[in-house]
């Protein structure tokens, strides 16, 4: 989900020249959309985002960052012990 949503809004530098402050606005949407996922409460936190120049194809650029997903919660486990107190 977060990939399908990062691209989506990417989408408009597809396409573009790239400059020297590209990465920079770059860095700053994910930063941005990334912000709006933790208030929408699908994630619980992000950090290092770091935006490059593909070193193969130039015409490539690479977003990574690490994030941590908002769990559901799927059970509940109770442990019980039945004897004297």
């Amino acid at each position: 989900m977060v990939k399908q949503v990062l691209r989506g809004s990417l989408k408009g530098y597809i396409g573009g020249v790239q400059s020297a402050d590209t990465n920079n606005l770059v860095s700053a949407r994910v930063n941005s959309i990334m912000s709006g996922l933790v208030t929408q409460g699908l994630i619980t936190s992000y950090q290092n985002i770091r935006v490059e120049q593909d070193k193969v194809d130039p015409r490539q650029i690479n977003v990574y960052l690490q994030f941590a997903p908002a769990y559901p919660i799927n059970y509940i486990f109770i442990d019980i012990e039945v004897g004297v107190v």
